[in-house]
């Protein structure tokens, strides 16, 4: 029992180490490439835009309340995909917070299938955050960069309207030569449109992948969804935006 504590801790120190070295440098490389570390190309409008807004972004952050319940909005790897809600990084973020927090997540999932279900699934239920993580189903259907930005505005403005704080997370990669690049314009974009509107940020891919773009060792299965361990380190990622300052 002692040596699994062990391994347990060992495991979320190294992760929350992970989180502190990558963040030194994340703002940097987020919005000059909006991609997670390996190199993609990505359109040069995209990236134009996305240097221009963050460039003239003036809105102040919103604060994350320590207070309330938290929403957690969004496709498989919200939902816990292929293990189901009980492992999903959303339960074991509200465990270890001692918060509540309420897995709204479900499997192949694009930003207008959010949009449909957002007053449902987050607004009558009144909680104080919504985390909002959509974009893989998307760009596994191909769907155009306009109409992604179009839809995860109006999540963001729904939430706002409301009184909730929006957070979102940034699409993660998936391995599927067609839909990588609009995964990568997706982040780009998002990446530098949420501060102008004082919205936070979560990347989950800098805790999962490694510098090739691959899952970090042990962190999954099959090489498209986090493993349990993976969950656990998506978890840790989310806790460090919502802990309560010292």
């Amino acid at each position: 029992m002692r040596a699994r504590k062990t391994e347990h801790t060992i495991f979320k120190v190294s992760v929350v180490a992970a989180c502190l070295i990558i963040g030194s440098g994340l703002v940097g490389r987020m919005v000059s490439a909006g991609t997670y570390a390996a190199p993609v190309n990505s359109t040069a409008q995209t990236t134009s835009t996305a240097q221009t807004m963050a460039t003239t972004a003036t809105s102040i952050v919103e604060a994350i309340p320590t207070q309330g319940s938290v929403v957690a909005i969004g496709d498989s790897f919200t939902y816990g995909y292929p293990y189901g809600p009980s492992s999903a990084w959303v339960g074991i973020a509200g465990q270890d917070l001692k918060r509540d927090f309420i897995n709204a997540g479900k499997t192949g999932q694009t930003s207008t299938d959010l949009l449909a279900r957002f007053n449902n699934d987050v607004v009558k239920l009144k909680p104080s955050a919504v985390i909002i993580t959509v974009g893989t189903g998307d760009a596994l259907r191909n769907v155009p960069l306009s109409d992604y930005q179009t839809n995860m505005q109006e999540l963001i403005t729904q939430a706002k309207l409301n009184n909730i704080v929006p957070v979102v997370g940034l699409p993660l990669a998936y391995p599927d030569t067609a839909a990588t690049q609009l995964i990568n314009d997706y982040r780009a974009w998002l990446t530098a449109y949420a501060p102008t509107v004082g919205v936070k940020v979560i990347d989950f891919n800098q805790v999962l992948y490694n510098s090739a773009g691959q899952f970090n060792h042990n962190l999954s299965n099959d090489g498209r969804y986090p493993d349990k361990q993976g969950y656990q380190a998506m978890a840790l990622a989310v806790e460090q935006i919502f802990a309560p300052a010292d």
